[in-house]
């Protein structure tokens, strides 16, 4: 029984400073999934870029990034055209959408399943642009 106190005492000595760091330690935001980037990334290129906006056409009229084209599965017959006119093989894509939808990555793998490359989500979507640009 002492054994198995001991044993305990340890254990719980050698896992509360873990756990005091899980609490307080500052969280590191996920890095980019497969496809994702970084808004810093896009902003520290020195080319253009056409942004598609892959939310609901009410949400797109209300505000969108400036020059960005409106791109979802609803509409997207009406939309691919004017994409793929402006994207012509050279400009990388970003596509985006709220922060908790997967819109933007629906679009982006249709985009990339017609050939169109380079296409990337931007990393928490409609948020993180307008965090970066108050």
């Amino acid at each position: 029984m002492k054994v198995l106190k001991q044993m305990l005492a340890i254990a719980l000595v050698a896992i509360l400073p873990a756990l005091v760091s899980a609490r307080w330690h500052p969280r590191r935001p996920a890095p980019p999934g497969e496809g994702e980037i970084e808004i810093s990334v896009v902003r520290a290129w020195k080319k253009p870029v056409l942004w598609i906006d892959a939310r609901p056409a009410p949400d797109y009229a209300r505000e969108h990034v400036p020059g960005a084209l409106s791109l979802n599965e609803d509409a997207w017959d009406a939309g691919i055209s004017e994409v793929v006119l402006r994207a012509n093989g050279s400009v990388p894509l970003i596509v985006y959408c709220g922060a908790d939808c997967n819109a933007s990555a629906q679009v982006a793998h249709r985009l990339r399943q017609m050939g169109l490359q380079p296409v990337y989500v931007l990393k928490g979507g409609w948020e993180t642009w307008k965090r970066d640009h108050p």
